[in-house]
């Protein structure tokens, strides 16, 4: 490989480590941690960021492909390679990830439209002001959060039924191990409310 195709690589590879995965969790999950605090996510959470990651590695060497670039087909194994997978097992893994993540993407474009609606219907908002959630939101929520959740155990167990049970228990120890190792949750410590800024209009000048 020249010089030139590893330092494209490196900006492929730098590209996806850049890129926001989401990794969202649920009320209850971030209720659990701390303020200020850190936790291990949940599996569940790591194979959506597993699945995540091997859609955006495909994009981007689809899109190196299309840039005639070279580099892609080497970004494209980056997961078969890691897991030592067949090529047989990588077009399954790629397939499963693929499938998973336009689900769950459906999914989490549902939620942002029950919260737009419910921002749109707050009239007690204000500008820089969050709006309190209705009885009937929280509850919108809480179904799409459930639904979610077992669409994401359905992905896993399609994954395990798909691998096999000893090339899947590879994969478990990846995603508890690598996977997990390269990400934290972290929660914000919790900050009194600083007092609003006196009006500008109502300070009158010293004589």
């Amino acid at each position: 490989m020249s010089i030139i195709q590893v330092i494209r690589l490196r900006k492929a590879f730098a590209y996806l480590a850049a890129a926001v995965i989401p990794c969202a969790l649920s009320a209850q999950q971030v209720a659990a941690i701390p303020s200020g605090g850190t936790a291990a996510p949940p599996t569940a959470v790591l194979y959506r960021m597993l699945f995540r990651h091997i859609v955006a590695t495909e994009d981007a060497a689809g899109e190196l492909d299309t840039q005639k670039k070279s580099g892609g087909d080497e970004l494209r194994g980056r997961f078969q390679k890691e897991l030592h997978l067949s090529n047989a097992d990588a077009t399954k893994l790629k397939s499963q990830a693929s499938a998973c993540t336009k689900q769950l993407s459906d999914q989490d474009a549902r939620a942002i439209k029950v919260v737009a609606a419910a921002r749109t219907q707050d009239a007690s908002a204000t500008p820089g002001q969050a709006p309190v959630a209705s009885a009937s939101t929280k509850g919108q929520l809480d179904v799409l959060e459930q639904e979610r959740s077992d669409m994401t155990q359905a992905c896993i167990q399609a994954l395990q039924s798909a691998l096999g049970t000893r090339t899947f228990g590879d994969l478990e120890v990846y995603v508890k191990t690598t996977m997990a190792g390269r990400t934290v949750v972290i929660r914000p410590p919790m900050t009194k409310p600083t007092a609003p800024l006196p009006d500008p209009g109502a300070v009158t000048g010293g004589k």
